[in-house]
């Protein structure tokens, strides 16, 4: 009988024995685990780019704030201009940027009441990306001298146009670089009319919108590449003048919308084609000035 009994020991033995049986498959399991996420975690800072690295995106080149306030209003300042009498100081004020330096965009704006330079804020990026342009102040307007508030007589068209000439040949005096594109809307395209046939060695294009036409516009100035844009829905300028521009100047690319109203825009608004379809208003003004570049 007592031989066979186990002792004491042997039944601690054989309880321990039955423990490790039991939690060896759990070790081996978790010793494999940690061995595996080792082997990962090594492998993953091998191969891996650091966590602030973002993936190369392509996208098209957006300006941010920092350089637009670069790109889009680099300089602004006065030229000052002559004056028939010595009672009258002439300064016509301009903001230029830009981030090419040709062609050169001379923007005029509407000579009327409360236009300036800035009626063109929303175009100074598009053409900031093709060139350098000068947004002036016509005199009696805006920022310059005479302004609204200081002036002693009205400078008719004419006479705004050889302001603008004075201001072209003060900033450009060479008279056969021909980089310059003149951009105007409605009444304004006639003092840019008006520029162009005395400046004809130094224009490069005319850039309208939604212009005014008058007899004899086209005078000297048929041969100058047109850049023409129009909303057909434009009630203050109507589209159909439009034809008078293809018929008497030779060389017009246009860039015309059906349909420009939205449900809850003031109709006034197909007046301003440019402020609402910019990107494709920037497609192809870029295309065009591709292919002025390419004649040259």
């Amino acid at each position: 009988f007592f031989s066979t009994m186990p002792s004491p020991f042997a039944k601690t033995l054989q309880t321990k024995n039955t423990l490790l049986e039991r939690i060896a498959p759990a070790i081996v399991v978790a010793v494999v685990l940690i061995l595996c996420g080792v082997l990962y975690s090594t492998q993953w800072t091998t191969t891996q780019p650091a966590t602030n690295t973002m993936p190369s995106v392509t996208k098209r080149p957006i300006i941010s704030y920092d350089e637009r306030t670069a790109v889009l209003i680099t300089k602004q300042g006065k030229v000052k201009l002559s004056s028939p009498s010595p009672y009258e100081e002439n300064s016509m004020f301009y903001r230029t940027g830009g981030i090419k330096e040709e062609p050169i965009f001379i923007l005029i704006h509407s000579p009327t009441r409360g236009s300036s330079s800035k009626d063109w804020n929303h175009l100074y990026e598009i053409i900031a990306h093709q060139g350098t342009y000068y947004a002036i102040d016509l005199i009696n307007y805006g920022d310059s001298e005479p302004n609204p508030q200081t002036q002693k007589r009205i400078h008719l068209h004419d006479e705004q146009a050889n302001h603008v000439i004075e201001f072209i040949q003060t900033l450009f005096p060479n008279p056969n670089n021909k980089n310059i594109i003149l951009v105007a809307k409605d009444e304004a395209s006639t003092i840019a009319c008006s520029v162009a046939s005395r400046l004809t060695s130094q224009i490069k294009g005319l850039f309208f919108i939604a212009p005014e036409y008058f007899n004899d516009m086209s005078d000297n100035i048929e041969t100058i590449p047109m850049f023409l844009m129009w909303a057909k829905e434009d009630k203050i300028v109507p589209f159909s003048k439009a034809s008078s521009f293809e018929k008497n100047f030779i060389d017009v690319t246009t860039f015309y919308i059906e349909s420009i109203l939205e449900e809850g825009v003031a109709v006034s608004e197909a007046h301003n084609p440019e402020t609402l379809r910019g990107e494709q208003l920037a497609f192809n003004l870029e295309e065009w000035i591709n292919i002025l570049q390419y004649r040259d």
